[in-house]
């Protein structure tokens, strides 16, 4: 990216509706959610979020896979973001995890 161009994350956080959603988020509100935001656009906007919220986001994906693609399109716009993979624990101590 050339310097001086502009970033899409940083325009995204001065879109009106966001960033005031993102205010009430940095003061501690709750229960704030972000409707109608398509499959392809919520890696975006989790950057968008964890630029404004600096400090750590936890995101928790319903499955593996959905993690996996999340995290793939998230180092995009934040290549510092990790990965935790499912944890291989079985439920009774000795027995053999499922494949």
């Amino acid at each position: 990216m050339k310097p001086g161009a502009p970033n899409l994350i940083d325009a995204l956080v001065r879109e009106p509706s966001l960033a005031a959603k993102l205010r009430t988020a940095a003061s501690g509100g709750d229960g704030i959610v972000f409707e109608q935001v398509t499959k392809g656009a919520h890696a975006v906007l989790c950057a968008a979020i964890a630029k404004e919220a600096k400090r750590r986001v936890w995101l928790v994906c319903a499955t593996l896979r959905a993690q996996e693609q999340l995290h793939n399109e998230l180092i995009q716009w934040v290549p510092e973001a990790l990965f935790f993979p499912e944890m291989e624990v079985a439920p009774v101590e000795g027995a053999m995890p499922d494949p």
